[in-house]
């Protein structure tokens, strides 16, 4: 077996195939210097198979690590609602990822303004840009007035001025 370090410092193994045989049990058969001493794989390799044994060593890279990130809860619900990122979406989501890290938006938040874009806009409507483009919108009142409401509340004042207009006509005003 050969070890050597790679670019990164890992250690890498190189595997090659042991052609276990029962009659060599020592390593008399290939001569007198190497007589009376056991072959380092005998009774550990299984005829015609690869060993490869684990390393514990650290990278000596330290800048490099192997551990697993910590996974992101708000990329997850984004994952969750937009579906994997292509390589070229990845920084948007990362982008969006920040925004909604920066305003302290939880999975729950991130669904619940998602299915509020969807009720207000419908399905289409319903991207990743525009879940960043309109997050503010529905903080505080805004969250609890739609659209509905304003263009209702608007038709009541346009109502409400012309009864006031009509009173004052009818007044002589």
């Amino acid at each position: 077996m050969e070890r050597r370090r790679d670019h990164h410092g890992y250690q890498q193994v190189n595997k090659y195939l042991v052609l276990g045989s029962p009659s060599l049990s020592s390593l008399d058969e290939l001569g007198p210097e190497f007589a009376g001493r056991q072959p380092e794989f005998a009774g550990r390799i299984p005829s015609g198979e690869l060993e490869e044994e684990p390393s514990e060593e650290e990278p000596l890279n330290k800048n490099h690590s192997l551990a697993a990130k910590p996974r992101n809860p708000t990329w997850d619900t984004l994952v969750e609602l937009f579906g994997e990122p292509t390589d070229k979406r990845r920084s948007l989501y990362g982008r969006v990822t920040k925004y909604l890290t920066d305003q302290e938006a939880t999975p729950d938040l991130i669904r619940e303004r998602a299915t509020r874009i969807v009720t207000d806009w419908g399905p289409e409507k319903l991207t990743i840009t525009s879940l960043e483009t309109h997050w503010s919108r529905f903080d505080g009142l805004a969250g609890q007035i739609s659209s509905t409401d304003v263009r209702t509340a608007k038709a009541d004042a346009v109502r409400a001025e012309t009864r006031a207009a009509l009173n004052d006509i009818a007044e002589g005003r």
